[in-house]
């Protein structure tokens, strides 16, 4: 189950509306835009995925994408 919680997600940081969100927890994989959040005009989205398994799939070698420094230090690609 996947939950696109793109604009809805900065209701995690309300404690009052925190409830709103109940199940959220169950979902496989859960999409978050924080610049979103806070009119931010930097992209900045998650994918967060409860088993990393489920991230193979997204897997993809790209010179420009992977630097070796990144990929050295651990980094996902």
């Amino acid at each position: 189950l996947h939950v696109d919680a793109a604009y809805g997600a900065g209701l995690l940081f309300s404690d009052r509306h925190r409830p709103r969100l109940a199940g959220l927890e169950g979902a496989d994989t859960v999409a978050l835009d924080l610049h979103k959040l806070g009119w931010q005009p930097i992209p900045a989205g998650l994918l967060t995925v409860s088993d990393t398994d489920d991230l193979a799939a997204l897997h993809h070698r790209a010179d420009y994408l992977n630097a070796d420094d990144d990929t050295d230090a651990g980094l996902p690609d």
